[in-house]
């Protein structure tokens, strides 16, 4: 990778995250702490008086010192000053010459040009067309006869717009227009990065529309929501004025879209027909449905994602990357609704006609995480607050308590000298903060400190809940033995009849889990199957667990068979989610890898349940 560009891949990070350890922000860069070293180093170099990235005790910390000046970095200023010593600045200069001019180039003259070899041009096309592969774009043409770049008119310009107009300033667009544009953009609470990017796509369309390469259609999924606005016909007005030239509802449609891919809040009134969006959010929901068995509210879920679904098709239509805040966090944090947003993702390719980025992924996941946690279990809980420090501090923390989990929990604040193992077996749980003397209780104990930290509160109760539900058999555990030869669908055939011969699903149950492995292999990698399938005879969970110790590339390590009651409640449907969670963490944990592959009962596998 060009260093250049490490050197904005940190300052996006430096600029979410303001202070990171070093090992994360090297992981998260995927090169070594030395190298990260000298990169800051050399950057800082670079940011003199400007900002600074410091060190202390192995953490990364950003200070700005000059906000214009810094501004002015981000929005590329480091990337046009580079010279073609620069891989990426002779990738876009390349791209400038096949785009922006109508005859054929060589490569010769590229190489002169630039004042490089033949054979680094060369190695700088051979990168290119890596690059632009996921564009309706293709670069060809032999050395002798010189380039040619040839493709859909959009993806052309957008390709110039991300990769070019980065490290070269505009040509046509001159300083009175941008001021123009820049004071109504302003004006209009406009974001600054916004009307940086709506001045790039205004000098790409005036150069493609001078040439006569006209923007025909775009994607049918991408909506101008301020098509009948002051502030479209005042960027049309204001083209035309100062371009002398007539642009085509098409051509404007594209112009605009800078103020049609984030939803951001602006002067502008936007507005939306919705009719595109809920036809992809029926097909989202149905195949997530489909695929993982779970009951979504659909109505008060689209309420609560339509404006992110509207902008995200628009933004993927445009090429357009997110900025990820996330990286790997939501991944980890989230295994269950990230799986259910990688599923979602492929429906949205498939009818988009766009590849969805991994920071898509991640926003999506927070969706279905915040959708789906949101169901609550509905039973009042009692809970008992034990405290060394007197009563008064016992019912603060009572109070804090309920302000965390909710006030459909009972609460009860005792003295240590108040408790037995009478008294404390009625609750649900024990938040206290002395060591209990008497510790025969099954019921959970959480040992917390006199001030409550609202995360860990929230995560502990988490458990409670959900171990609950897994002690109190809501949740069936069958180990299966799996023949050696096996392929997996006999595996799903014999996993589903030993339910069937244990009386814990109906008789269609083997049928329906092979009709839906033949629609789409539940094979998720080869870690993990998952096949399920809805079960009409238990209203519980019914989990057949499988290991297969034998390496094979048709069948994954371990097959987890869940049968789901057809009429689940919100308590099962928490359980599910909670057991997707545990199933979706396994291939990336290698202690619960190896745990897993000494489970020999159900006790041991609802323990592991209960521990991760």
């Amino acid at each position: 990778m060009a260093i250049i560009n490490r050197w904005y891949q940190i300052l996006q990070i430096m600029n979410n995250y303001q202070s990171i350890k070093q090992k994360e922000l090297a992981d998260l860069l995927d090169i070594s702490r030395q190298t990260l070293s000298k990169n800051i180093y050399l950057l800082n170099n670079e940011l003199d008086q400007i900002a600074s990235i410091s060190t202390e005790d192995g953490v990364y910390t950003l200070a700005v010192f000059d906000i214009n000046e810094y501004e002015k970095i981000l929005a590329g200023k480091l990337k046009r000053e580079s010279d073609f010593n620069s891989t990426t600045k002779r990738m876009a200069y390349i791209l400038k010459r096949l785009i922006g001019q109508e005859e054929i180039i060589t490569i010769d003259q590229l190489s002169e040009e630039m004042m490089v070899s033949r054979g680094t041009v060369s190695n700088n096309i051979s990168t290119l067309r890596k690059i632009i592969s996921d564009y309706e774009v293709e670069i060809i043409g032999k050395t002798n006869n010189g380039l040619v770049i040839i493709g859909e008119e959009l993806d052309i310009r957008l390709i110039y717009v991300n990769y070019v107009m980065e490290y070269f300033p505009p040509e046509l667009v001159n300083d009175s227009f941008k001021n123009l544009l820049s004071s109504y953009c302003h004006k209009n609470d406009i974001p600054a990065h916004i009307t940086r990017l709506l001045t790039s796509v205004i000098e790409v369309s005036i150069l493609r529309v001078r040439n006569k390469q006209l923007l025909k259609s775009i994607n049918p999924y991408y909506e101008n929501f301020i098509k009948n606005t002051e502030f479209f016909e005042y960027i049309y007005y204001l083209i035309e004025e100062n371009f002398e030239i007539s642009l085509s509802a098409t051509e404007m449609d594209f112009i605009v879209y800078p103020l049609n891919v984030f939803n951001q809040g602006s002067g502008i009134k936007k507005v939306y027909n919705m009719n595109k969006t809920r036809h992809l959010f029926n097909q989202i929901i149905e195949k997530v449905e489909q695929v993982f068995s779970i009951s979504i509210s659909k109505d008060q879920f689209f309420d609560i994602m339509r404006y992110h679904l509207t902008h995200l098709t628009n933004r993927l239509v445009m090429q357009l990357d997110m900025n990820d805040l996330f990286f790997e966090e939501v991944a980890e944090r989230y295994p269950s609704s990230y799986a259910i947003a990688e599923e979602t993702s492929r429906t949205i390719a498939d009818v988009v006609g766009r590849d969805v980025p991994k920071a898509e992924i991640n926003y999506l996941t927070l969706y279905f995480e915040m959708e789906l946690s949101g169901n609550g279990v509905p039973n009042k809980r009692h809970i008992a607050v034990i405290c060394h420090t007197g009563m008064g501090t016992a019912l603060i923390i009572k109070n804090q308590l309920q302000k965390v989990i909710g006030h459909d929990v009972h609460v009860t604040a005792y003295s240590q000298q108040e408790v037995s193992d009478e008294t404390l077996d009625k609750y649900f749980a024990i938040f206290t903060t002395i060591p209990l003397r008497t510790r025969n209780t099954k019921v959970p104990v959480i040992q917390m400190n006199s001030i409550v930290n609202d995360s860990f509160v929230k995560e502990q109760w988490r458990k409670i809940e959900k171990n609950s539900l897994i002690s109190d058999k809501k949740l069936e555990l069958v180990i299966s033995k799996i023949s050696a030869n096996s392929n997996y669908l006999d595996l799903i055939n014999q996993m589903s009849e030993e339910l069937i011969e244990a009386n814990l699903v109906d008789d269609n149950f083997k049928d329906s889990i092979l009709e839906r492995e033949n629609m789409k292999s539940t094979i998720f990698d080869p870690t993990i199957g998952m096949p399920h399938a809805l079960n009409f005879k238990n209203r519980k969970i019914v989990l057949n667990f499988g290991k297969y110790d034998k390496d094979t590339n048709d069948i994954p390590k371990f097959v987890f068979l869940l049968a789901i009651p057809n009429n689940a409640d919100e308590e099962i449907n928490n359980l599910l989610l909670d057991v997707y969670d545990f199933i979706f963490r396994i291939s990336s944990d290698s202690n619960l890898i190896k745990k897993l592959s000494d489970v020999d009962s159900e006790d041991n596998l609802r323990q592991r349940i209960m521990e991760d």
